[in-house]
Parts: structure tokens; sequence; C-alpha cells
């Protein structure tokens, strides 16, 4: 038996992800090549993710998708906190994010790094 993957929530495997994801874009009246460009993956891309042809398990790709999709964290098993500490690599365009560090990172100007 193997160790837990560590770019995972625990309890989870991905694949309700990817629904949670498309009802959100589509919520939102985005295109797969919309989302795409908010989270800097291609549309072929963000389409397995949404069918589950490849998995939403790495924590850094959840937390791009909650943040373009305004998708509260605990949705995807991580907590808020776990959210708000890590910046999330976005273009600026992308939907609004938790944290004073959003305006800084979207304009290029990262604190105490």
């Amino acid at each position: 038996m193997s160790a837990p993957s560590t770019h995972r929530p625990a309890g989870t495997t991905g694949r309700g992800h990817g629904t949670i994801v498309r009802k959100a874009r589509q919520a939102a009246g985005l295109t797969l090549a919309e989302l795409g460009v908010r989270t800097g993956y291609s549309a072929s891309q963000v389409s397995r993710y949404e069918r589950g042809l490849a998995p939403l398990t790495d924590l850094l790709v959840l937390r791009r998708f909650a943040a373009a999709l305004n998708i509260a964290p605990h949705a995807f098993g991580l907590t808020p906190e776990a959210a708000c500490t890590t910046p999330v690599p976005l273009v600026p365009a992308a939907a609004p994010r938790c944290g004073a560090w959003v305006d800084s990172v979207a304009h290029g100007h990262q604190k105490g790094g």
C-alpha cells in the first residue's frame, strides 16, 4: 500500500472536481477558452479536467480554478487559509482572489519575495 499523494486534498480523487469546475464555468457564462486564459491552461486541457480525463488533484491547479471561478476553497477540500497563504499565479484578468497580495501579484509587485 503506497502513501497518499501530497498533491491532493485528503479523501479526494479529483474526479468530482471537474464537474464542479464545469458547472461553475457554465454558470459564469465562460467558454473553455476564456477559463483557459484565466487559469493559464489551453481550452483542451480545461476540457480534460472537466471531463475527468486529467484528474484535478494538484493543489496549485485546484487553487487556480477556485480563484478564477470564485469557487469556495472548501468545495475542493482546501482550507481558506491554505488557499490564501500561497499566491496563485494567474493572469491579471482572473477573478478576484483572497488576500491583500491580489493586486500586487496582478500588477507584478509582489511583497516579501
